[in-house]
């Protein structure tokens, strides 16, 4: 505060002096002009401030000003001197100081131009240079060093001022030499240099320039030189001339001057100034911004006049009782604004005494704390609050439902928790944007609030997941109610640019403390129930069991065990022989893959495969399936045993490689099977999911000499358009229809449906899973053209599937 102080002071001292002196911004506007300048350019404050330089000074002068006024703003500091005649022939001489000006934290903000004549000085250099004998006196009168140096750099003169300012006595000085003695060490060796080559008359001896001396005392001071060269009337250099002007105070000011602007025009913290007796005489703009007063209604009263009411006499007789002990004063107060409203600041208040011990000033500097406790308040909401939807986050709903449960183990109530996932709602996000997903969510935040109790709180945990707790000690009954009822919230569609969606959630609930009695495995469990009921068809809810968690813990054995599998081959392949009807011989083989863990024990591919699929890790697995089948299939065609199709079961995540294709024709090459040896198998449900999209990789396959049946047919929904124009040879009809017939007629129809399907559009018919005699009949009357099964064989071994081969013999 006390750098406001001097700052004000300074403006004074400068308003005194001849120099005229502006602050002008990046806008070319004036900021600051003191009294000379205003005087003489003739023209009052109020018609300068905030005005662009081009209306005062006029274009012609601005476009010779502006380039250096540009310097400065590039962070240049400089001194520019010029010459004009007066209209009655007289030459004057200024110099203009030209420096960035620069805010508390380091930016230029515009430039500082201080101008002052100096065309006595020049005058007075120019008449030393004729007049030496006369310059004695003058030296001893005038206020700056004078120095004269031979040309070996002793000094052969320095008047009264010079002694003075470098504390040295002027016989102390006469015949020392000036650079060994005033110049700064670190610069001594260069300024040696630079004399000699002046004095040699190589280089240009610079008329002004500043540089720093060592006083007597080892303080150093910045001196403005201006200099002439002492020359023989042959023109010979002797020695050179120069009056230098202490500056180092100037610089200070003028940094102070920086600090002033700064303060008064960009600092947030309000001030004031009062005189003896606390009345106010200097406020900043700050001070006006934060408490809604004009400077009118300020000026001259005491700083009681904005109290709040809120402190006791008794606080601020404690206050001035510090002030009045130590000379200042620092704490929290509220304090009143225009509007009436009550606010929390900083003050830090300071004495000003005079030269005798008396008060002068007090100081008064505040920080408006209103807009830091509302960001602390509001940086706090964003922590514990989805950013999004505003309701509570993952980390703000663990901390409230460890409340709860806390609250439920001393009351004996229940907690329930539900766990909630938005079914396909990638889908939305892929085909409106995320913008769209966004909007779609805080509607679904709408609706779960519009059915939510005071003693329930919902949270947001990731991008479509959300969870729910209540503490309303709810039956297991009304627990399922209250899922049922989140779930009609969902029969009303979404409309997304004007088109109707409708979009099903899966929850998962549990309970404590009936699964646990822990918060965060209260989650997991909820977690688990959630995942099983996406599992078993979505769109509903699902209670946790340990089932659940037993399965959890048996999937997560899966795929932790799938990768190292694969490496060391723990898979097997076995193979069932698909025998033809007519001619009942072998005619294909189906490679079926087995798994026995050495802690979960044999594992059904109807477990292991789909965690396969869900990691892409059926991709390297399915590769291994091939190979092994391909040369398995080679190695009895080779032996004359065999010249049938091996059939093996293709994902639709091997489909979607982009590698596929290579592997395939890789593998057939590697294991040199003629490719009318391969069949691919492909899951009916897989192949209608999205028939447009396999037709060019199922051409390029048949392109190959590769036969594609479909499996498990009859489960799915195809459409006849896309089957009547997919490659395909052969239509496999599903174990669960074969179970039926010849009993249901249901599956009898379904069964010769397939068969007659077939017939007319050019395909096989192989039927899965015949185990009886009676099964195997029907299928030979409807014509159907080959089975697998444990009527025939269960699955083999490859030496067990040669020896059958070898036998030849089908019962």
């Amino acid at each position: 505060m006390t750098a406001i102080l001097d700052s004000l002071l300074e403006q004074k001292i400068m308003n005194a002096t001849e120099d005229m002196i502006v602050f002008i911004d990046r806008e070319y506007r004036y900021r600051f002009a003191n009294d000379a300048y205003y005087a003489f350019h003739g023209i009052e404050s109020s018609h300068l401030l905030g005005k662009e330089i081009s209306g005062i000074v006029g274009e012609e002068n601005f476009r010779k000003f502006k380039p250096l006024l540009d310097r400065a703003m590039r962070g240049e500091a400089f001194t520019k001197k010029d010459t004009f005649e007066l209209p009655d022939g007289t030459q004057r001489f200024e110099e203009g100081r030209f420096a960035p000006l620069r805010d508390n934290a380091g930016e230029i903000i515009g430039a500082t131009v201080t101008i002052r004549e100096i065309t006595e000085q020049e005058l007075a250099i120019a008449r030393a240079e004729e007049e030496s004998r006369r310059a004695a006196h003058y030296l001893e009168i005038v206020g700056v060093i004078m120095v004269s140096l031979d040309k070996n750099a002793r000094v052969t003169l320095i008047n009264k001022k010079g002694s003075e300012i470098l504390g040295y006595s002027e016989a102390e000085l006469q015949g020392r030499n000036w650079i060994d003695t005033c110049i700064p060490g670190e610069i001594r060796e260069e300024v040696h240099h630079v004399f000699r080559e002046v004095i040699a008359g190589k280089i240009h001896y610079p008329h002004y320039h500043e540089n720093e001396v060592v006083t007597k005392s080892g303080e150093r001071r910045l001196i403005a030189w201006h200099n002439v060269l002492l020359r023989e009337k042959s023109g010979e250099i002797i020695g050179t001339l120069s009056s230098g002007e202490d500056i180092t105070d100037r610089r200070r000011q003028e940094e102070k001057l920086r600090q002033f602007a700064a303060i008064v025009e960009n600092t947030t913290e309000g001030a004031i100034i009062t005189d003896a007796q606390n009345r106010i005489i200097a406020l900043n703009p700050a001070f006006l911004k934060i408490t809604g007063y004009s400077e009118a209604e300020v000026l001259g009263k005491t700083p009681a006049f904005d109290r709040s009411g809120i402190h006791s006499e008794d606080f601020y007789r404690q206050m001035w009782a510090s002030i009045e002990t130590t000379g200042k004063w620092s704490g929290e107060i509220w304090n009143r604004r225009k509007d009436g409203s009550n606010y929390p600041l900083h003050l830090s208040i300071s004495t000003i005494y005079d030269a005798e011990g008396k008060v002068v000033n007090y100081i008064g500097v505040f920080t408006d704390l209103s807009l830091l406790r509302a960001s602390e308040e509001q940086r706090a909401h964003q922590a514990l609050h989805d950013a999004l939807t505003d309701i509570p986050n993952r980390l703000h709903f663990a901390t409230r439902l460890r409340h709860a449960v806390e609250g439920a183990q001393r009351n004996g109530n229940k907690v329930a928790l539900y766990c909630l996932d938005l079914d396909d709602f990638k889908i939305i996000n892929d085909t409106y944007g995320h913008d769209m997903g966004d909007s779609m969510l805080l509607e679904v935040v709408q609706r779960l609030e519009s059915v939510i109790t005071e003693s329930e709180t919902l949270a947001r945990f990731s991008g479509d997941s959300f969870v729910l707790f209540s503490e309303r000690n709810l039956s297991v009954a009304e627990t399922a109610q209250k899922a049922q009822q989140i779930l009609q919230l969902f029969q009303k569609p979404f409309v997304i640019e004007d088109r109707s969606h409708f979009i099903g959630a899966s929850i998962g609930v549990s309970i404590f403390p009936d699964d646990t009695d822990s918060a965060d495995e209260l989650i997991k469990l909820a977690d688990t129930a959630m995942h099983r009921a996406k599992s078993q068809g979505k769109n509903q809810y699902t209670f946790y069991t340990q089932e659940l968690t037993e399965a959890l813990f048996e999937r997560m054995m899966i795929e932790n065990s799938i990768r190292e599998a694969i490496a060391t081959e723990q898979f097997e392949l076995l193979y069932q022989p698909q025998v033809s009807l007519s001619e009942r011989k072998i005619v294909g083989f189906e490679a079926l893959i087995r798994w026995n863990h050495s802690a979960l024990g044999v594992i059904s591919p109807l477990k292991f495969i789909p965690v396969a699929e869900k990691n892409r890790l059926i991709i390297p697995l399915g590769a291994w399936i091939l190979r092994e089948a391909c040369t398995a299939a080679r190695a009895w065609h080779e032996k004359g045993l065999f010249d049938g199709r091996i059939s093996v079961n293709v994902s639709g995540v091997q489909l979607e490689d982009p590698d596929f294709m290579t592997i395939v024709q890789e593998t057939l090459a590697k294991t040199k099977l003629p490719p009318a040896m391969l069949e691919l198998e492909i899951t009916e449900s897989v192949l209608m999911k999205d028939p447009q999209r396999w037709i060019a990789v199922l051409d390029a396959l048949r392109d190959l000499g590769i036969s594609i049946a479909i499996d498990d047919f009859g489960t799915g929904y195809s459409s006849l358009a896309y089957l009547r124009h997919l490659p395909l040879s052969k239509l496999k009809i599903d174990k669960s229809f074969i179970d039926d017939i010849p009993v249901q007629s249901d599956a009898c129809a379904i069964a010769k449906t397939v068969v007659a399907l077939a017939e007319s559009l050019g395909f096989s018919t192989l039927a899965e899973g015949v185990e009886r005699e009676e099964q195997l009949a029907y299928l030979e009357s409807l014509g159907c053209d080959a089975v697998q099964g444990y009527i025939f064989d269960k699955p083999l071994r490859a030496e067990d599937a040669t020896e059958r081969l070898k036998s030849a013999e089908i019962s």
